[in-house]
């Protein structure tokens, strides 16, 4: 297999070939951020992968965990004292994310029921619809119905707890069973 490489300006093309079939990637393209910086982004098949400043990101892939963006804009929401629009998220979040990206977490929240929206101007101002603590409730509990062995899954999550951890829970299962059992803390079913 011979390979050949040319090199214009920022931007070099590297072409490989054998006598089955010919491999040619796609050059970097160059763009301008901010004064002073650069940023890259090469093509391969389907999945483009960032090289800002020609450097890769810690950890090595530069892709966030799974649900980490998701998470990042509730948190933003969830510490605002009311609706925000995409702007106002964009700019809450430290990452440097691209005004689409925003929007399209935004528009994903509210497609899975998490957040409500209302016309603000040309766009829309969303707001959750359960406040932190129930989210995270939520979430355990679907983790715990997801598991196949309760008993051991509680087991493990009691004996990984703090002893504060394990002091708090203690008393909310106490004052639980005096109540009855059938309602929440705040006095809802």
């Amino acid at each position: 297999m011979g390979c050949s490489s040319t090199v214009r300006g920022h931007a070099g093309s590297t072409t490989c070939s054998s006598s089955r079939s010919e491999v040619r990637s796609i050059p970097p393209t160059i763009s301008r951020r901010s004064p002073g910086t650069l940023s890259g982004t090469r093509e391969q098949g389907r999945r483009t992968v960032s090289e800002p400043s020609g450097q890769e990101p810690p950890g090595g892939s530069g892709r966030r965990a799974r649900g980490e963006l998701e998470s990042d804009v509730l948190a933003a929401l969830w510490a605002a004292d009311g609706p925000m629009t995409a702007r106002q998220v964009r700019e809450r979040l430290a990452a440097g994310l691209a005004y689409t990206t925003v929007l399209t977490i935004l528009t994903r929240l509210h497609g899975k029921g998490m957040l409500v929206r209302h016309r603000e101007g040309r766009g829309y101002a969303y707001t959750p619809v359960r406040d932190e603590a129930s989210y995270t409730a939520r979430r355990m509990r679907s983790l715990l119905e997801g598991g196949a062995d309760r008993e051991a899954v509680l087991t493990r999550f009691v004996s990984e707890l703090s002893e504060q951890d394990e002091e708090l829970l203690h008393n909310l299962l106490s004052d639980h069973d005096a109540r009855g059992g059938d309602e929440t803390p705040t006095g809802r079913p």
